[in-house]
Formats: C-alpha cells, sequence, structure tokens
C-alpha cells in the first residue's frame, strides 16, 4: 500500500489535533499540600473549585486581553512554521535525488526560517510596547516606587 501526500499531511493534522486536545485538559484531583510553596502556585495547583476554562484570575483589563490574543495568534504562528519545517524536511528526503525538488524543499526552509525571525521580532516589539512603555504609562504606582510626599487628592 502507497501512502501519498495527502494521507500524510491529514495523519499529521489529526495527530496535531489529538495532542491540542490532550494539552488543554485540566484535571485537579488532588489536594494541595499544605507546604507547596512557588511551584504549586506556578503550575497552579493551588487553584481548587475553578471549573474547565475559566481563570481565577480572569482578565479585566483590555491590554491583558489583547496581549493574550496576539500570544496565541503567535502560538498558532510558531506551529505552522514548525508544520512548514517537517514539510520541507520530509519533501527533502524523499526528493530522490529530484534536484527540482530538493531546490524547493530548501527555499521553503528558508522562507519558513525568515517568517520565524518575522514573529520572533514582532513578538519582541510587542513585549517592548506593552510591558515598558504602555503599563507603566497606565498604572505607574505599580512600575515604579513612587512616593508622595503630601497625601494625594482622594
Amino acid at each position: 500500500m502507497k501512502i501519498n501526500k495527502k494521507q500524510i499531511l491529514a495523519i499529521l493534522v489529526l495527530s496535531f489535533m489529538f495532542l491540542a486536545i490532550l494539552a488543554l485538559t485540566k484535571v485537579q484531583a488532588q489536594t494541595p499540600p499544605s507546604a507547596g510553596g512557588a511551584w504549586n502556585n506556578q503550575v497552579g495547583m493551588n487553584e481548587i473549585g475553578v471549573e474547565y476554562g475559566q481563570d481565577a484570575q480572569a482578565p479585566t483589563n483590555l491590554i491583558t486581553i489583547i496581549v493574550r490574543i496576539i500570544n496565541f495568534s503567535l502560538g498558532i504562528l510558531g506551529v505552522l512554521f514548525l508544520g512548514l519545517l517537517i514539510m520541507s524536511g520530509y519533501q527533502w528526503m524523499t526528493a530522490g535525488g529530484n534536484e527540482e525538488q530538493v531546490t524547493k524543499a530548501q527555499s521553503r526552509m528558508k522562507n519558513a526560517i525568515i517568517g520565524l525571525v518575522i514573529v520572533l521580532i514582532s513578538w519582541a516589539i510587542t513585549y517592548f510596547v506593552i510591558y515598558k512603555m504602555v503599563l507603566p504609562a497606565t498604572n505607574p504606582d505599580e512600575h515604579f516606587d513612587v512616593q508622595y510626599d503630601v497625601d494625594p487628592i482622594t
């Protein structure tokens, strides 16, 4: 039985979808330890009673929502980069000496790497703008050690 490219692509897409479903499940059947420390807070072991899909600290501010949307879209672009790289590597390995397929796979790899660099640069710019410029401007008390000489007007 010969496997064609459509079957391989379908298997890859289905396996990524299956792995994504497994990665999204969060099961908390244990009670939190009394002295868990920072590790338990980081992995979310102290959040008991939160329903699936609901965050204990839901974002209320627009900047947090925008950052989450940007991070999600950049994650999808990273998965697309990985898919292009795997597909190009497979095409290169199965070229069988066909120079045209090898150059096509190499150019696709180059384009995928250039795209990844562009995505990483855009993430760095977004991070700098949001966390180093916008947040300190909107909430200076949280980002700078502000000392008032007089009581602020309430």
